[in-house]
């Protein structure tokens, strides 16, 4: 969802008929939204390390993360720290 000619991040929606599309076992799982909730938290406490010449960096890579029923079509709304831009564009692998 990032692009080349970003600027800053804005904020990704990502539905949860999506996310159960690229995780099949979240269709039957009657805790899916405990299980994408549980996730979320796991990615506001990650963290990224950039390697430099003098040392280390570490960043924060969430901004924000916000879950919601909108009209019986859940989504996670999910903002990356807009300084974290310059080290995610153009990433492989």
């Amino acid at each position: 969802m990032i692009r080349l000619n970003d600027e800053k991040f804005h904020t990704f929606r990502i539905y949860t008929k999506h996310l159960v599309t690229f995780f099949p076992a979240l269709k039957s799982d009657k805790n899916a939204i405990s299980r994408i909730d549980t996730a979320t938290d796991a990615l506001m406490g990650s963290y990224v390390k950039i390697k430099k010449n003098t040392g280390w960096l570490k960043r924060n890579l969430i901004h924000s993360c916000q879950f919601s029923r909108n009209d019986g079509h859940p989504y996670v709304n999910i903002r990356l720290v807009d300084d974290m831009l310059p080290f995610l564009v153009g990433i492989s692998g």
